[in-house]
């Protein structure tokens, strides 16, 4: 999916974040992801600028969507803990099967 104001994949540009959020730098990202260090320097600085107001939407949204959501525990920086409670979220909603569901809500969907 390409967000419609950038020309990379929302998924690269997740990538990005994630390996930021482990304490990577703008260059280290950008040379991982084979794009150019400006555009990486970028989609980080406006994260991080909005990395508080992320991670409290997307804690609403996995208390919402769980049963039992599995909260993440506070990392090292707000932008870490914006991208672990984005990656908590994925596949908490019905028919999800994982990300921030715990082990158990993932058994009743084995079961049924």
């Amino acid at each position: 999916m390409l967000w419609p104001w950038r020309s990379d994949a929302a998924e690269v540009i997740g990538a990005g974040l994630e390996i930021a959020a482990l304490g990577m730098g703008h260059r280290q990202v950008a040379a991982r992801l084979g794009l150019a260090d400006g555009t990486v320097r970028g989609w980080i600085r406006r994260f991080r600028r909005r990395s508080e107001d992320v991670r409290r939407y997307f804690t609403v949204v996995l208390v919402a969507l769980a049963d039992d959501p599995v909260m993440p525990e506070p990392i090292q920086t707000p932008l870490s803990d914006a991208v672990a409670v984005v990656g908590g979220g994925r596949g908490a909603g019905p028919g999800g099967g994982g990300g921030g569901v715990k082990q158990k809500e993932k058994e009743k969907q084995v079961k049924k």
